[in-house]
């Protein structure tokens, strides 16, 4: 399930590192999308999922091309965050096909 976009639902990178010092990151996952991988968390004071955003673009997620960068910042910038779900695009038929 890709989150929907929304500037009001986004935390910086400072912010979200500071809130999982706390212990107020209650899940984070790793959204595939067609433009590569974003950030998304719950925390436990907000009611709807957070995305991930950039300092500079506030009105764009945080994306990321490579899985395995994406993976190494995670580890990185949150290290208290021991969980992270990977939530993949749907396959395309075709490719569900030759399997």
């Amino acid at each position: 399930m890709t989150t929907a976009w929304h500037p009001d639902n986004t935390i910086t990178e400072v912010d979200l590192a500071r809130q999982a010092k706390l212990g107020a990151v209650t899940e984070m996952a790793i959204e595939e999308t067609p433009q590569g991988y974003q950030v998304v968390v719950r925390l436990s004071w907000h009611p709807d999922r957070v995305a991930l955003r950039t300092r500079r673009a506030a009105a764009e997620p945080r994306m990321f091309k490579s899985l395995e960068r994406l993976v190494g910042h995670i580890r990185e910038r949150y290290p208290t965050v021991r969980h992270v779900s990977i939530e993949l695009m749907k396959a395309p038929a075709a490719k569900r096909a030759a399997r």
